[in-house]
């Protein structure tokens, strides 16, 4: 016990003060011995935190709340709820035996952080608690800095995992930890998320120039009914089969990107996880709209146009099919390219049909609208309409429960 306090003082001293590191913080201590004969090393620590300004509970906990965890701590000890477990991965040593790790993650009410198990089956730490939704206690833990420069919570042999499931009400559930889609707003930190899948996953193979080693990574959109997010998975080394439209996903340690279309993206790699979630359902809904009012980015919108005239089906190496049309509505016209099999659905379509599509992805450039849409995006071909004349002749009106979107369009036509 007397070991923990001086672990926990000399802990509290390097979160309060980053600026110094553990030996200074020991020579300091080392030096107060000297200036006064016969003080222990807890007394020694104890001046050095007085006169550093470090303030100190009357009441100390040994227990570091994980969202005031700082690089470079020994003989840490937390608690928390285990928000996901990794897969067994092994390394070889420079002494050629082989080891291995598990990641994972934990969060408390203060906060969230990874932790990597070492030398530890998942079997076994299952029998000690480790399982996802769990909470445990972990002692004589330690700190580092991960490559991206996040804290990373160390256990190896010598620390202690104890299950503390008696007390799982006293920390937020998993979902609490988890940010809605909608208000990630930056690229920044690590991000844990989840949404629901809104098309097949697409899986593509790429080579680095002055590279010989193939690479692979998987992308799908996910939703929480307000936002479109897309989801990149560097080098795939699991089964992701059961990632299909309409799962739940929780997404834990992401890093978000800027993407090609200037939108942000969740980046999945070695040190990120994912998850199904149950209990959580997302209702979609397609805003009815028009052509000028679209934006830039994913659209959760529904538009009616008339095609103008019609490409030809063009099949790529990964045999993705693509058509592309134009087409208009009062408001404007625009490019649109069907990928993947709804481009089957374009073909045999001449001038003067018209079709409603919802959700798609747009580009705006020059002043033009270039719309994407791929197999999630819902099409209705020749959907029952009125028509009645406008200055192009024929303006399309949408059915009596799209009412909205007909005070929107007739609005539009007055200025004409």
């Amino acid at each position: 016990m007397y070991k923990n306090k001086i672990n926990f003082l000399l802990n509290e001293i390097i979160r309060q003060r980053p600026d110094l590191s553990e030996d200074r913080v020991i020579s300091l201590a080392q030096r107060k011995k000297e200036e006064i004969k016969g003080i222990s090393d807890y007394t020694a620590l104890l001046l050095v935190a007085i006169d550093l300004g470090v303030k100190l509970s009357v009441k100390q906990s040994f227990i570091t709340p994980i969202g005031k965890l700082v690089d470079s701590l020994n003989s840490v000890n937390v608690k928390g709820r285990i928000l996901w477990v990794g897969q067994e991965k092994k390394f070889k040593r420079r002494d050629g035996t082989t080891g291995m790790f598990v990641r994972a993650g934990i969060g408390d009410s203060t906060g969230v952080c990874s932790v990597i198990f070492w030398d530890r089956p998942r079997r076994e730490l299952e029998e000690l608690g480790v399982v996802e939704g769990n909470v445990v206690e972990i002692s004589y833990a330690s700190t580092r800095k991960s490559l991206s420069g996040e804290v990373e919570l160390h256990v190896g042999l010598k620390s202690e995992i104890m299950d503390r499931s008696d007390e799982i009400d006293q920390y937020p559930p998993t979902a609490d930890f988890l940010k809605p889609l909608s208000e990630i707003m930056s690229a920044s930190g690590r991000i844990y998320t989840l949404g629901q899948v809104i098309n097949e996953p697409v899986k593509t193979k790429f080579k680095i120039e002055g590279e010989d080693e193939e690479r692979s990574l998987l992308w799908f959109n996910i939703t929480d009914g307000k936002k479109v997010v897309r989801v990149v998975v560097w080098n795939p080394n699991q089964n992701y089969e059961w990632v299909k439209p309409g799962t739940t996903v929780a997404i834990f340690n992401a890093k978000p990107k800027i993407g090609l279309n200037g939108e942000i993206e969740l980046h999945v790699g070695k040190v990120s996880h994912i998850s199904p979630f149950s209990g959580k359902e997302y209702e979609i809904k397609f805003k009815p709209s028009i052509l000028k009012d679209l934006k830039q980015g994913y659209n959760m919108a529904k538009i009616y146009v008339r095609i103008n005239a019609i490409g030809k089906l063009k099949i790529f190496e990964a045999k993705r099919k693509s058509i592309s049309i134009h087409a208009s509505d009062i408001s404007s016209d625009v490019n649109i390219t069907f990928i993947g099999k709804i481009a089957e659905k374009i073909v045999g379509l001449k001038p003067g049909d018209v079709i409603s599509i919802a959700g798609f992805r747009v580009r705006l450039r020059r002043g033009e609208i270039f719309i994407f849409c791929d197999d999630f995006t819902e099409l209705d071909i020749n959907p029952e309409i009125m028509r009645v004349l406008s200055f192009t002749r024929e303006m399309i009106l949408l059915p009596e429960h799209f009412f909205p979107f007909r005070i929107c369009l007739v609005e539009n036509m007055k200025q004409y």
